[in-house]
């Protein structure tokens, strides 16, 4: 029920201290968010509860809005820029409802789960994850034609990583067999990449030409780390965004100055792991259309006295890459082949992708506690 009245605005700060589970925000209607000890954003209400934002949060503010029936949590994480996230009422009843049919599920009591789901998704139809749980209750019960009504809208939306997931999901794998699914990847031309067993793209990047989509490697792995974790990337070029990432899982490192040194068991799971994953990887891409494509490569150095400017350049394409505070100029002579911004970091090389008519732009954040790569992708003119 939506209420009517006054509109009520409460700001609330809180830092998270050795009780931080003590710490409790009434948002309304009995919705109270509730910051435990790990550092995690909870939902409460009454004895219903279940983690809101899986974060390592610090500085917090919630703004709720009575009239609206919507709370605004601010807050600052470790490693990552202040974020912002608003909850209708209705949202933060869908996250209850999801995480109280998830109990059921593993129960196997699939149907009554389904139809904890199915009002979660009702009441937040851009909940990702309830939709996704409601297809997993459905193929546990062979209700396939459901399973699929139930992502319908995220096959729209995200055809490629809804895709992935199917994959990636044993409950929800027998979908892969029914022609909704099948229909996703559409006439496109079956592609030709291979994928090794260590999780490397045949070439170094892959394009699918109907698509136009790229597959950009991906390593996860910080300064010092003793792991790999890897990813595939798939950027559609009409927006330069991600669209999808395909994980290759983590393979621990051996060499100094890792210790302790994992054992050698563990760490050829780990690569019978990767090769799966790199299988399962490779046999998506083809789906799409993916097939490997030329790419030349070059580092990026600092230009003149400037330290904030770094360039690289293509000798074989004639082109350089030029980026300064951030912002990324693609340049063939004088003239501009495209533009764009960086996600961060230092700029430490680039890869032209002539026939996907692609710059990609590699960065990297040096720390100890909050090392990352990122990957930034301009399309760039003929």
């Amino acid at each position: 029920m939506v209420r009517t009245g006054l509109v009520v605005v409460c700001l609330v700060s809180f830092t998270a201290v050795a009780h931080a589970g003590d710490q409790v925000v009434k948002v309304g209607e009995g919705y109270e968010l509730v910051l435990p000890e790990n550092g995690s954003i909870g939902l409460r209400k009454g004895k219903r509860k279940t983690t809101l934002i899986p974060a390592s949060s610090f500085d917090i503010a919630a703004k709720v809005d009575a009239k609206a029936r919507k709370v605004t949590i601010t807050r600052s994480e470790e490693c990552a820029a202040d974020k912002s996230d608003t909850f209708t009422f209705d949202q933060l009843e869908a996250r209850l409802l999801n995480v109280e049919a998830l109990a059921l599920h593993r129960k196997k009591d699939w149907a009554n789960a389904a139809k904890g789901f199915a009002q979660a998704a009702k009441l937040d139809p851009a909940y990702r994850l309830a939709a996704f749980n409601l297809a997993s209750a459905h193929s546990r019960l062979g209700q396939l034609a459901e399973a699929n009504a139930a992502l319908a809208p995220w096959f729209k939306a995200e055809p490629l990583a809804t895709y992935v997931q199917v994959n990636l999901d044993p409950e929800l794998s027998p979908l892969l067999a029914t022609k909704e699914v099948t229909a996703v990847k559409g006439t496109t031309k079956p592609g030709t990449i291979t994928i090794d067993s260590t999780g490397k793209l045949a070439g170094g990047y892959a394009f699918s030409p109907e698509r136009n989509w790229i597959a950009v490697p991906h390593s996860d792995a910080g300064y010092l780390d003793c792991s790999d974790p890897a990813s595939i990337q798939v950027f559609d070029l009409a927006t330069t965004k991600i669209i999808a990432t395909l994980p290759l899982g983590s393979v621990p490192q051996t060499s100094e100055p890792c210790e302790p040194r994992p054992k050698k068991a563990a760490v050829e799971k780990a690569k019978a792991d990767r090769a799966a994953k790199a299988k399962t990887a490779e046999a998506i891409l083809v789906a799409f259309g993916f097939s490997k494509t030329a790419a030349e490569t070059a580092g990026a150095t600092e230009k003149g006295d400037d330290s904030e400017k770094r360039v690289a350049r293509f000798d074989k394409a004639k082109i350089g890459v030029v980026e300064n505070g951030g912002n990324v100029n693609v340049l063939r002579g004088n003239t501009s082949l495209g533009k764009g911004g960086m996600s961060g970091g230092r700029f430490t090389r680039a890869a032209y992708l002539p026939d996907a008519k692609a710059v990609v732009i590699t960065s990297y954040v040096p720390s100890d506690m909050c090392a990352r790569t990122d990957e930034d992708v301009i399309a760039v003119k003929p």
